[in-house]
C-alpha cells in the first residue's frame, strides 16, 4: 500500500483537465441567460405586487357593491350585529330626548333626490304647545320664522316681509295649555316603527364615531325610514334615510341629518327667550290677522291687522260653528306642516 506521499506525487504529475472550447462557450451562454431571467423577475416583482393589490381592491369593491344592490341597503350593512335589540336602542333614545319637563331642540338638514332642500331649527316645550321654528329653503333662499306663545301663532316670511297671525280662540273642549299633537312626532313614528317594522340592529363606526344602525327590512314602500343611525354613547339620532328604486337603480331619495338634538332646561328664562319673545322686529313686516277657532271646521279670512275688531274680553269662547273634537295632529320633523286654511306653515 502506497503512503500518502506517493499519492501526492502521482497527483502532482497527472495532466490537468481542460474544458472543450465549444462546451465552455455554451456553458457561459446558459449562465448569462439564467442571470438575465433572474434580473427580469427581480425587477418586475414590485409591479406584480401592485397589480395584485389593485385586483384585491376591485374584488372588495365588487363584493360591497353586490351587497348594496342585492340587500337593497347601503355598504354600512357590513357592520357587525349589535349586542342590543333595535327596540332597546329606539326606546333609549326616546327616554333620553323625548320626555316631558324639558324644552326639546333640534336642527336638521334635509335632502331630497340628492339635493339639499331645507334646514329646520326647532325649539318646543314638551309640556305645552309652545314652539319656535326657523326654516331655510335652500332651493329658493327663502327664510321663515314660526312661533306660538299659546295666545298667538305667527308665521313670518322674511323675504316677503309678511306675517300671518292667528289669534287662538279656546273653548271648553280644549283648554289653553292642553298638549294637542306635537311638532316633534318622532315618538309617534317610533311607535309605528316598533309595531309594524321588521328591524335589524348593527353597530360599528362612522367617521370615528361609534354608532348603532337600524334597518327596517320590509319591502313595503309605506315605511317611514329604511335606515336610522344613532350615536352609540348618547343614543342621539344622527340620520334617517329613505330609499327608492330597485337593483342598480336604487338611491337615497330622502335623507335627514340631525346636526343638533338636545334637551334644554324648562326655566322661566328659556320660556321667555324662546316662546314669549319675537325673533323678528314686527315693525318691519306687514301683518295679516284672523281669529283661529281650534275646534272649528272653518276659520275667518286674514285681514290687515289694524282692521281686526277686538274680540270679547273673555278667556274662553263658545264658537257656534264648533264641530266634533279633532284628533291631535302629529307632525313629523322631515315633512312640511299641513296647511291650516290659507296659512303656509312648514316645519
Amino acid at each position: 500500500m502506497k503512503n500518502i506521499n506517493d499519492i501526492e506525487n502521482i497527483l502532482k504529475t497527472a495532466p490537468s483537465a481542460r474544458l472543450d472550447p465549444e462546451f465552455k462557450i455554451m456553458l457561459n451562454e446558459q449562465i448569462r441567460n439564467y442571470q438575465t431571467r433572474q434580473n427580469i423577475i427581480k425587477n418586475s416583482f414590485p409591479l406584480w405586487r401592485y397589480v395584485m393589490l389593485i385586483i384585491c381592491i376591485l374584488a372588495i369593491g365588487v363584493l360591497v357593491g353586490n351587497n348594496f344592490f342585492n340587500t337593497k341597503q347601503t355598504p354600512i350593512d357590513i357592520l357587525r350585529p349589535a349586542k342590543v335589540s333595535a327596540a332597546e336602542i329606539i326606546e333609549r333614545s326616546r327616554e333620553v330626548f323625548l320626555k316631558s319637563g324639558v324644552i326639546y331642540h333640534h336642527k336638521t338638514t334635509q335632502y331630497l333626490e340628492g339635493k339639499k332642500v331645507a334646514t329646520y331649527e326647532l325649539w318646543e316645550d314638551m309640556d305645552t304647545p309652545m314652539f319656535r321654528n326657523y326654516v331655510i329653503y335652500h332651493d329658493t333662499n327663502r327664510e321663515n320664522w314660526q312661533w306660538f306663545d299659546l295666545d298667538v301663532r305667527w308665521d313670518a316670511d322674511l323675504q316677503e316681509k309678511l306675517i300671518r297671525k292667528d289669534i287662538y280662540v279656546y273653548d271648553q273642549l280644549t283648554p289653553k295649555d292642553q298638549k294637542l299633537g306635537s311638532m316633534v312626532d318622532l315618538s309617534a313614528v317610533f311607535d309605528k316603527l316598533l309595531l309594524d317594522g321588521t328591524l335589524e340592529a348593527k353597530e360599528g363606526k362612522i367617521d370615528d364615531l361609534d354608532v348603532y344602525v337600524i334597518y327596517d327590512t320590509r319591502e313595503s314602500q309605506d315605511k317611514y325610514w329604511d335606515i336610522i343611525t344613532f350615536d352609540k354613547q348618547t343614543f342621539r339620532l344622527l340620520k334617517t334615510e329613505k330609499y327608492s328604486g330597485e337593483g342598480d337603480q336604487r338611491y337615497a331619495s330622502h335623507i335627514v341629518e340631525y346636526e343638533i338634538i338636545e334637551n334644554l332646561e324648562r326655566s322661566k328664562e328659556n320660556i321667555k327667550k324662546l316662546f314669549l319673545t319675537t325673533p323678528v322686529n314686527l315693525n318691519d313686516f306687514k301683518i295679516f290677522t284672523r281669529y283661529y277657532y281650534i275646534n272649528s271646521g272653518s276659520n275667518e279670512e286674514y285681514i290687515p291687522d289694524y282692521k281686526l275688531k277686538p274680540y270679547p274680553n273673555s278667556e274662553t269662547f263658545d264658537n257656534p260653528g264648533i264641530l266634533e273634537e279633532e284628533e291631535p295632529v302629529l307632525l313629523n320633523p322631515s315633512t312640511p306642516m299641513p296647511e291650516r286654511d290659507t296659512v303656509d306653515t312648514i316645519r
